[in-house]
């Protein structure tokens, strides 16, 4: 009786399997797959993008073989019509990786329209890049003597800017001037932090920072950046795992905005000229 109670759990297992010959997937629908980002500096557009193609979930992935280079990449600015020339590779600049470029001159039109063409395959996107005055303003440093085994201090940037538009961000990029190595090295990007409204139209705001000290440094040079909300998205959530989840909030989340038979963002940031500071 004992051998029968402690068989039958084992028949009632063998009962419930099933035999599974494959996963059962959705159909797979390939898109192009487009990252393309507008990098403007002073009266200078660097167009940048990144293509490639989905893959299907039964599919070994293989980063290489969704990577196109033969694609038509098009950017109309008003009645110019820009075309990104391939590389064979990709490559990195300003922080984004592509395998399509173009260098152009920032003209006055706002309106900037991507398209991809692939086969029968077409991808489309447009961004308005509104102008804006691209420099702080009321700039004033304060700083603290930190260690001096490090010769570290903390500082503090008091600053003014003029609004930017509602649906972008605004960061700050931190530099200090090397004498060894006689160039300008990048201590770290700061979000600007929320900011106070003035009845000027300015915002008033201030950065916290540590930097070496001492006869080692004695110039600082800060950057104001402004980048579109699906920029800031890829460089401060995505790329730190911020999002946990894809049903997190848009915030996190935005919607792509390259549509037709594409998926991914079209994005841009504009670099404004750097303020020096000698102490």
């Amino acid at each position: 009786m004992k051998f029968l109670y402690c068989i039958l759990p084992l028949l009632l297992l063998v009962s419930c399997e099933q035999i599974v010959n494959a996963p059962d997937w959705p159909a797979h629908e390939e898109k192009l797959a487009i990252t393309a980002t507008l990098h403007i500096r002073s009266d200078t557009v660097f167009t940048y993008a990144r293509v490639s193609r989905t893959q299907a979930l039964d599919e070994r992935f293989d980063r290489s073989a969704t990577m196109i280079h033969d694609a038509e990449v098009q950017l109309q600015n008003g009645e110019r019509m820009i075309t990104l020339t391939p590389h064979r590779q990709e490559r990195r600049s300003f922080y984004h990786t592509y395998n399509y470029s173009a260098i152009t001159q920032y003209g006055e039109n706002e309106d900037y329209d991507l398209t991809v063409r692939y086969g029968e395959k077409t991808a489309t996107s447009a961004v308005r890049v509104r102008r804006a005055t691209m420099r702080f303003t009321d700039v004033r440093l304060e700083y603290t003597e930190g260690d001096p085994r490090f010769r570290t201090s903390t500082y503090t940037l008091y600053y003014s800017i003029p609004a930017p538009q509602a649906d972008t961000h605004t960061e700050c990029t931190i530099m200090y001037w090397s004498p060894d190595i006689e160039q300008w090295m990048e201590i770290h990007n700061a979000k600007l932090p929320p900011r106070a409204n003035r009845d000027d139209g300015m915002l008033e705001g201030s950065i916290p920072f540590f930097a070496r000290t001492g006869d080692h440094v004695s110039k600082l040079r800060f950057r104001y950046i402004l980048i579109s909300r699906n920029s800031a998205y890829m460089e401060h959530y995505h790329s730190r795992w911020v999002s946990d989840s894809p049903f997190d909030s848009a915030d996190k989340n935005p919607r792509f905005n390259i549509g037709g038979d594409g998926i991914g963002f079209f994005m841009y940031e504009i670099i404004g000229d750097p303020v020096e500071i000698i102490y």
